[in-house]
């Protein structure tokens, strides 16, 4: 469940917002995370083994395609190996969101569980 807006102008950075999440629906979740971190580390994979093709297969287009292989066409946030650290930023993003919601999940279960106990008179702890 999202806690609706009530509309106006949006929160700032400032501001407090919650995501209410069914429990049971973490682990679905979490899936879904690793799975796209997986699918990333694919493409990562995949664009590495990739070569930029010379476009016009002239000297000037053929120049252009290595340094964009290479990493030295123009700017440092360009070519392939730019592409390849923001999408390695990206599965690292993904992995720790995962993660984060692989503990809220195994917290979650554990309160739950001495819950039960102490409703039971079974409180693990005495």
């Amino acid at each position: 469940m999202i806690p609706a807006d009530s509309g106006g102008s949006a929160p700032g950075p400032a501001a407090s917002q919650t995501l209410n999440v069914h429990p049971s629906s973490i682990p679905v979740a979490r899936d879904a995370f690793y799975q796209a971190a997986d699918e990333v580390l694919t493409l990562v994979s995949d664009l590495k083994k990739m070569k930029t093709p010379a476009w016009a297969q002239d000297p000037v287009s053929k120049q252009t395609a290595q340094q964009f292989d290479d990493g030295s066409a123009g700017a440092a946030d360009m070519g392939q190996d730019a592409a390849i650290d923001q999408l390695t930023a990206y599965h690292a993003q993904l992995t720790a969101s995962g993660d984060a919601l692989h503990s809220a999940y195994v917290s979650y279960v554990g309160v739950e569980a001495a819950n039960r106990s102490k409703a039971r008179g079974t409180d693990f702890a005495d």
